[in-house]
């Protein structure tokens, strides 16, 4: 990948400084020019290429943070080998929510939550400019849930929608599950909340129809 940016972290530091950055040429080679003498660590810049190609941040030595990352030592000669390092285009999961309409509560807002597959939050999701939810995942499998709520700015009144899971499901053990290759942008999710409480099984009801009797 061309254009990636590389940081150089001295070893014994908290990783929180660079001490030089270059960017990556075509074929993904990279070099930095006069960094002198030291054991340094060396960091991939996730971000670097913009949201559009962006893809997870690593150290080199295959870590995921500097205290981990392997040293290399930097001496006075012409090259150090850093050997290669492989990292995953983030992808994408993107959905909309549709609130029902509900009487003097013309204002809204929206939630999506990510999990991951072990059921964990993952990341929770605000609308963005045009009304999307959009979130960044590594490749993987995923459920989403979504969230909603109506409110009258002036009065203060507000109304709680209903959250569901993607394609209506009521639970993360039956919601539809998700997978996200690398780089790869999932699109097309949709839920509709209503502040509604729907009844999930039909009610058990025993005892005699006759006067003067409890049903329960």
């Amino acid at each position: 990948i061309r254009g990636v940016e590389v940081k150089a972290y001295l070893a014994a530091g908290s990783g929180s400084v660079e001490t030089a950055s270059t960017k990556t040429r075509k074929g993904g080679q990279f070099g930095f020019i006069g960094l002198p003498a030291n054991e340094y660590r060396f960091e991939v810049n996730g971000s670097s290429l913009g949201d559009e190609r962006r893809f997870e941040p690593k150290w080199f030595g295959e870590a995921a943070g500097f205290a981990q990352a392997q040293t290399f030592t930097v001496v006075e000669s012409p090259v150090v080998d850093l050997d290669s390092l492989k990292v995953t285009t983030w992808g994408k999961i993107s959905a909309t929510i549709t609130l029902a309409p509900a009487l003097g509560l013309p204002s809204s807002n929206g939630r999506m939550e990510i999990y991951n597959a072990a059921g964990d939050l993952y990341d929770s999701i605000s609308a963005d400019s045009i009304g999307n939810y959009v979130g960044l995942v590594l490749p993987g499998t995923y459920t989403v849930k979504f969230f909603g709520d109506r409110y009258n700015a002036t009065t203060g009144d507000e109304a709680e929608f209903v959250p569901r899971w993607w394609k209506n499901a009521n639970s993360l053990a039956t919601a539809t599950k998700i997978v996200v290759g690398d780089g790869q942008s999932v699109t097309g999710l949709s839920a509709t909340l209503s502040a509604n409480v729907t009844a999930l099984l039909p009610p058990a009801i025993s005892g005699s129809a006759l006067a003067g009797k409890t049903l329960k």
